[in-house]
């Protein structure tokens, strides 16, 4: 009929994600839309179709008699003109696959970016933040998600890309006064104008509650959900913030306009690659995962120069698989990717180092979270005496935690005192010290991890 408006296929695919989720807002953000212009799809909709396809209740949208109709009539056909979108988009060249990425901007950057020119694949990228990228998984509208956050989802899986350390950064300008007690230094914190990622103080809870063992009462000055503006934010003098310490390097010039503060309080956070678990075995997508964790670990300043038997993918895994066989329980978040090991372990968030067989044992593996606690490098730890990390008071109770560990195979629980290369003091807490004893049988050592300790 003349005049009659054209029905938008997009209509029809806003009112399937309204129906699906029974809400307005959450179908927007699953779709990477606006509230108002998901609800001005359904009102077009609705006026087209000529009646209401929803009840609005308190709680949620309740589809009508005709909403179900419609649902039933169009969802099929939907879906499947998606999958067929979906099928072009694999196939963008007769030679080359196509891995569909959700990431953050940030990330893209940092990650893909890097190693693009390099890949074998025809990359389309989506853009949105952390829930976004869920969604987008769960849709199977990427094959991969780059991501600093890890959801509990049943269907999705998660391969340890790499860990970022996160410090507090201010304006070059800031005085910071010497403090000696943890709550005067976080009195001074709480005290600072900040910058968020977000309203909901993504990593700087985190930093709060590592540090300080409760949650921070702050509300920040600004809002910026990006770092590199952050940083610019804070060079201009507007507040201070928590940022990766990766980025800070990239950016050190001669003439600086920020500063580190409380430097030593680090906090650590993993960077993922999520896959649907029933896509975890399909090539294509397995060796693109292989090749971004093969790039990080090449391009890394963390892995580069490393020399010694520890510094193999062969010994990472014999950390991993003996501690698993003796104590039934995994060492890591995540089960260790084949030829990742020794990234995986080199950047895991618990403390890990290892000795060989000797006499007088001598240290030849310890990962970033040990190196940054004994303030060490990789290179001072390699050849170190293992005694050399404990206060020659405690050495002999020390020898006495590893004859145990030689006759049960491992030790549970441990504490006991440490000392840094400083001189810095602190007690390591529920640690676990195991024999490296691989599948023939053959002792090489003995290792020892932990998550939690203090300073004394």
């Amino acid at each position: 009929m003349e005049g009659e408006v054209m029905v938008d296929f997009e209509w029809y695919r806003s009112f399937i994600a309204i129906y699906k989720h029974s809400s307005v807002s959450e179908a927007a953000r699953t779709r990477i839309m606006t509230q108002p212009a998901m609800s001005q799809h359904l009102a077009s909709l609705e006026a087209r179709v000529g009646e209401q396809l929803f009840f609005r209740t308190s709680r949620k949208l309740v589809p009508t008699e005709r909403g179900k109709q419609l649902y039933a009539h169009v969802a099929p056909h939907i879906e499947a003109l998606d999958e067929r979108t979906m099928e072009l988009k694999h196939n963008l060249s007769p030679l080359r696959n196509t891995i569909r990425i959700g990431t953050t901007p940030e990330l893209f950057a940092e990650i893909v970016m890097a190693s693009l020119s390099q890949m074998e694949w025809n990359i389309v990228s989506y853009f949105g933040d952390t829930e976004q990228l869920l969604e987008l998984l769960k849709e199977e509208r990427v094959d991969v998600i780059l991501t600093p956050r890890k959801f509990v989802t049943p269907g999705i899986e998660y391969v340890r890309l790499m860990q970022e350390s996160f410090v507090v950064v201010a304006p070059y300008e800031t005085v910071v006064p010497e403090f000696t007690h943890l709550k005067d230094m976080e009195s001074w914190l709480s005290e600072q104008r900040w910058i968020s990622y977000g309203l909901e103080l993504p990593i700087i809870r985190r930093y709060w509650k590592e540090m300080f063992k409760k949650g921070p009462l702050i509300n920040p000055t600004h809002v910026i959900p990006s770092m590199p503006l952050i940083l610019k934010a804070i060079e201009e003098g507007v507040g201070i913030s928590l940022l990766p310490v990766h980025m800070l390097k990239d950016q050190e010039t001669t003439k600086p306009r920020w500063k580190l503060v409380f430097e030593h309080m680090t906090i650590h956070n993993d960077l993922l690659i999520g896959i649907k678990s029933k896509q975890k075995h399909v090539l294509v997508i397995n060796d693109f995962i292989k090749c971004l964790c093969e790039h990080h670990k090449n391009h890394s300043n963390d892995s580069k120069e490393l020399v010694g038997i520890g510094a193999t993918n062969e010994y990472a895994r014999l950390i991993i698989d003996s501690y698993e066989r003796l104590t039934g329980r995994m060492l890591l978040d995540e089960k260790a990717m084949p030829g990742n090991e020794f990234n995986q372990l080199y950047h895991a968030p618990v403390v890990v180092l290892s000795h060989g067989p000797e006499a007088d044992p001598i240290l030849n593996y310890s990962n970033l979270a040990a190196q940054e606690l004994w303030e060490m490098d990789w290179s001072a730890f390699m050849g170190t005496p293992s005694r050399w990390t404990t206060e020659a008071l405690d050495r002999e109770e020390r020898d006495g935690l590893f004859r145990a560990v030689d006759e049960h195979g491992y030790v549970d629980n441990y504490t006991g005192i440490r000392i840094s290369s400083t001189g810095r003091r602190f007690y390591v807490e529920q640690a676990t010290v195991w024999n490296l004893i691989d599948e023939r049988g053959v002792k090489h050592g003995q290792a020892a991890a932990f998550r939690e300790y203090r300073y004394i």
